[in-house]
């Protein structure tokens, strides 16, 4: 389990996610929401580049 929460894809796909969340938050006008997803996604973006 370990191997599979640490690979790229993982991050990959949690970076996506993230980032559909941060626009659903902007459309309801929930900022805070929004700067927690995208900071998330960069986060999981990051860790993705980096696999």
């Amino acid at each position: 389990m370990r191997e599979f929460l640490s690979s790229r894809n993982v991050s990959l796909w949690c970076s996506v996610i993230n980032a559909v969340c941060a626009v659903a938050a902007i459309i309801s006008g929930s900022w805070i929401w929004f700067g927690v997803s995208t900071g998330l996604a960069a986060l999981c973006y990051h860790n993705y580049l980096k696999g």
